[in-house]
């Protein structure tokens, strides 16, 4: 993969893509996601066909959120 080739492991990589992530979706900045925030993310990121329901988007909010 191209950034191995500038030295950058894999773990790195995943590590610095869930920190960017997390401080895009932190909106106010206060070092937590709240479930508005994290509803924000979660439907960006899913396909239009494939949005889960506000209640799926909870319950994942709170296994996430607890794990």
């Amino acid at each position: 993969p191209k950034f191995q080739m500038h030295g950058v492991s894999p773990r790195a990589m995943a590590e610095a893509t869930a920190v960017q992530c997390f401080e895009d979706a932190d909106v106010n900045h206060d070092g937590v996601l709240s479930f508005d925030e994290y509803e924000v993310l979660i439907r960006e990121c899913m396909p239009q066909d494939e949005q889960m329901s506000p209640q799926q988007v909870l319950r994942l909010f709170h296994m996430v959120r607890w794990a």
